[in-house]
């Protein structure tokens, strides 16, 4: 019976040792196993680490490849576009700026034209107007020699500013009968007119010239000794230019049928120093005459006048 469980133990025993020998085995080939399998993930995650470096790797460097590619054609495609946006630039540019060029060009030729033509004209007007220095000088001499002759011949003296009118008129280079014309007569339905001249400006404008101030008082003024004698003279002088200017700005020129004209009227004094002498005595004079839509001109001004209308003639006939 002993020797029964002693077998029995044996049996038991040699079971159990068994067991925890296979048990011992197997965990010691589940450790392997675990072990190895361990050590390849970690092989495999560094090489899928690695693998995944390369990848990042070589796309970064696609990536900048790509984008240095696309730069590049980028730039080359803005450098065609600008290539051909210029030429289609100057030559839209060039069909805007020939005509301009071309009337630039014709702007510079009628320019310097007109600048020789201005050159011919300035060398004319100076000739002209030493031409004036001269007949004005002529003409106050003879102004003050005859004012001194007609001294108490009034009916003389009535005519005088009518023939030095007529004297400036015809030196002036005007036409009688075409540029102007003499005491035309107008009739309105009051009364008769008759300026004793007209003036015919371009584009059918007109001027009237009045000279039948009168002068009586001025002879006894450059003729009197006393200089009491003068002052009272010069003072009536005055008044008889004032009592003509008044008597002009009534006349109202500008509304006789036939003519163009602004409201003013030239108020011719025949001597200069007539004019000159009643502004030394009355500064205001020629502005209280403007007021009333006066000018007052002496042989002088009006031939200065006249030849400025000369000169529109010759534009308007070129």
């Amino acid at each position: 019976m002993l020797a029964e469980f002693g077998s029995a133990f044996v049996m038991i025993f040699g079971v159990a040792l068994g067991a925890c020998i296979g048990y011992w085995v197997r965990s010691l080939i589940a450790r392997s196993q675990h072990d190895a399998l361990r050590i390849q993930l970690e092989s495999e995650s560094v090489a899928t680490k690695k693998v995944q470096v390369e990848r990042e790797k070589v796309f970064e460097q696609n990536r900048q490849l790509l984008q240095d590619q696309f730069k590049l054609l980028a730039a080359q495609i803005l450098e065609d576009r600008a290539q051909q946006f210029s030429s289609q630039s100057e030559q839209q540019l060039g069909r805007l700026i020939e005509p301009l060029r071309e009337r630039m060009l014709e702007f510079r030729a009628k320019l310097e034209e007109t600048q020789l033509k201005d050159s011919e004209r300035q060398a004319l007007l100076r000739a002209e107007l030493t031409q004036l220095k001269t007949l004005n000088q002529q003409m106050s001499q003879e102004a003050h020699r005859l004012s001194t002759a007609l001294q108490g011949q009034s009916k003389m003296q009535g005519h005088w500013g009518e023939l030095v009118l007529a004297n400036v008129l015809e030196r002036s280079g005007l036409r009688d009968g075409i540029d102007f014309k003499k005491e035309v007569s107008f009739q309105t339905d009051k009364v008769r007119k008759r300026p004793d001249a007209i003036i015919y400006l371009p584009q059918n404008k007109h001027i009237v010239i009045d000279a039948k101030v009168s002068l009586n008082a001025y002879t006894r003024y450059i003729n009197a000794d006393d200089e009491q004698i003068r002052q009272i003279a010069i003072q009536e002088h005055l008044r008889a230019i004032s009592d003509r200017i008044q008597e002009l700005s009534a006349r109202t020129y500008h509304e006789l049928p036939g003519l163009n004209t602004p409201e003013i009227v030239f108020m011719f004094m025949p001597i200069e120093s007539a004019f000159a002498d009643a502004m030394r005595a009355d500064p205001n004079l020629f502005q209280q005459a403007l007021d009333r839509q006066i000018v007052i001109a002496t042989p002088t001004t009006l031939l200065t006048s006249l030849q400025i209308v000369r000169q529109l003639w010759r534009f308007e006939d070129q």
